[in-house]
């Protein structure tokens, strides 16, 4: 893991009016969200995973990654766990600094802001 893109997945973060403080925990960056919601964003250089995950008292409620499976799927192997559990296509490509823009965007939606 690249500390440099986790920096600049943190600077990304901030820059975001819907951000209200980023930490480091570990391989992953935490963004403090309004009423209580965090988004995780988890990105490994070396195996090009990533993950970017909205959560709420411990529990996941939307997400986007890349694990390999979902194969069914056109974008496979990046896809999106909506509030339901369900899995479909996404627009991630797989580079945090561009996909956070995205994911951003979504999370505002999904917050109401």
């Amino acid at each position: 893991m690249s500390s440099s893109v986790l920096i600049e997945i943190a600077k990304k973060l901030l820059e975001s009016p819907i951000v209200l403080r980023a930490e480091f925990l570990g391989t992953k960056v935490r963004a403090l969200l309004p009423n209580e919601y965090f988004l995780d964003v988890y990105y490994n250089v070396t195996l090009g995973k990533y993950s970017y995950t909205i959560i709420k008292h411990d529990q996941r409620i939307i997400g986007w990654d890349n694990a390999d499976h979902h194969k069914y799927l056109k974008s496979h192997p990046h896809h999106f766990h909506n509030i339901t559990g369900k899995i479909t296509k996404s627009p991630m490509k797989g580079d945090p600094i561009k996909d956070l823009g995205i994911v951003l965007k979504e999370v505002k939606k999904f917050l109401k802001l």
